[in-house]
């Protein structure tokens, strides 16, 4: 309905809406049992939005639960009125003037006590604003030491980095250092190895000219003497042979002289 029209555009939706259309249907409930009984019309605002009070956000839920009620109690009272007119009385007319002037109080009252509970909104709005503000504050000086200490954190740690780094490289060149020595050590040994190796092998070689020469000699001497032994034994022969000649001669000279005697 056209009442609670701009209600249902209030956030938060529907629960605006949905306070202003049950409000304003007791309103109408409340004067129209009123009038079709004969007796003059009572708003009951009060206990109607009592729950709406309560309800969050506030005051805007009560305030349209009140606009819902007020404007269907008086749209009510003021439709209906014609139908009922003959039979109304002056009492029942001064009623109804009283019960306008009550009404027309209890709306001063309402929009003074709106106006009360606005100021202390805006005031509570204000102080939540100001301590929203202080909390900002609060965080960003929070904030900014908590990122001041991670930068320190930061420092120390890249430091501790930088020093341990520092120590694993000199332990590195110091294990190099010792590695290389270690090195220059075994070939240094390697080399007297070799070196002692190289000797025996030299002595070994001189051994084996030595007893090569050895076995030259032996095997010459035993060759010179197997040649003067031949040499003697063809000297033998050849004394041998000569002494054989002669005494072939010999006897040859003595058959001869033999046989010159016999003649």
């Amino acid at each position: 309905m056209e009442i609670c029209a701009d209600a249902k555009k209030t956030l938060p939706r529907p629960k605006v809406g949905d306070f202003c259309s049950v409000a304003m249907e007791q309103g109408f409930s409340d004067a129209c049992v009123a009038l079709c009984t004969g007796q003059s019309p009572v708003p009951r605002l009060a206990q109607t939005c009592r729950s709406a009070s309560i309800e969050m956000p506030r005051p805007t839920v009560r305030k349209w639960c009140e606009h819902g009620y007020t404007v269907g109690f008086q749209k009510t009272v003021k439709d209906l009125r014609t139908y009922f007119t003959s039979s109304k009385s002056e009492d029942t007319i001064k009623q109804e003037e009283q019960i306008r002037a009550q009404q027309q109080q209890d709306q001063l009252q309402r929009e003074q006590q709106i106006q009360r509970e606005e100021q202390s909104r805006r005031e509570l709005q204000q102080s939540q604003e100001q301590e929203q503000e202080r909390n900002l504050q609060f965080q960003r000086e929070q904030q900014l030491q908590q990122e001041q200490r991670e930068r320190e954190q930061r420092e120390r740690e890249e430091q501790s980095l930088r020093e341990r780094r520092a120590r694993e490289e000199e332990a590195q060149a110091e294990r190099q250092r010792e590695l290389e020595q270690q090195q220059r050590e075994q070939q240094y040994q390697q080399d007297q190895e070799r070196e002692r190796e190289r000797i025996q092998q030299e002595e070994r070689e001189r051994e084996r000219i030595q007893q090569e020469e050895r076995e030259r000699e032996r095997i010459q001497q035993e060759e010179r003497e197997r040649e003067r032994i031949q040499q003697e034994e063809r000297e033998r022969e050849y004394q041998m042979q000569q002494q054989g000649q002669s005494e072939e001669g010999e006897r040859e000279r003595e058959g001869e002289g033999e046989g010159f005697e016999s003649q």
